[in-house]
């Protein structure tokens, strides 16, 4: 019962990276409720974060705030470094969408810390992608790059793992013209995407190790 969501969890999260919101959802939607009716309560799983993601890129606010109630609750109850430092981007996510970049920030400041506390990179650079995204959308410019610089040199540090001929996923940000943006040509409450054109997809059929 359970490999049938992770399976559609998968299919989810590459489509958030690949930046397509609307699809992702299609995906992720009804996945933590169908966790919950199963018993399975491991805030560690990856499709929590991602379909609070999805929804608050959706503008659908309340269901995400829902979501990430429970999903607080979870990683809290756990006490999972990897549950926490998602359950907090989810909170600044949800927070800058409702235009409280106070509050959002404060929350990316907690996810980080615990980023801090664990080993591996990618998570830290999909908060910083969001902290710098919501910097920015706050007019703070200054922060704004320090935070989407530093989502680019974990991006940078990771490509080479990637198969051959691919580019730097930038976690979304684009270095351009010595501007270092976003991938979407607008800026959202999260990431909107975190693999660049021309990186590995489901189409070159080519696996990051």
């Amino acid at each position: 019962m359970i490999f049938p969501i992770w399976n559609e969890a998968v299919l989810g999260h590459l489509e958030l990276a690949l930046g397509d919101a609307q699809a992702a959802a299609g995906h992720l939607r009804a996945l933590p409720y169908r966790l919950i009716s199963l018993g399975w309560n491991d805030p560690a799983d990856s499709l929590w974060p991602d379909a609070i993601e999805a929804l608050v890129d959706l503008g659908e606010l309340e269901e995400a705030g829902r979501y990430l109630e429970s999903y607080e609750t979870l990683a809290q109850r756990s006490s999972s470094v990897w549950a926490l430092a998602t359950a907090a981007r989810c909170r600044g996510l949800l927070a800058a969408a409702n235009g409280d970049f106070d509050a959002a920030f404060d929350a990316f400041d907690r996810a980080l810390a615990q980023h801090d506390r664990m080993p591996g990179r990618f998570e830290r650079g999909r908060t910083l992608l969001s902290y710098g995204t919501a910097r920015r959308r706050a007019r703070e410019r200054g922060a704004a790059r320090r935070a989407l610089e530093a989502a680019l040199e974990i991006s940078r540090s990771r490509a080479p793992s990637c198969g051959r001929g691919a580019q730097p996923t930038s976690c979304g940000a684009s270095a351009g013209d010595g501007r270092l943006v976003p991938s979407s040509p607008r800026p959202s409450s999260g990431s909107r995407g975190w693999l660049r054109r021309g990186a590995p997809t489901r189409r070159s059929r080519r696996r990051c190790s």
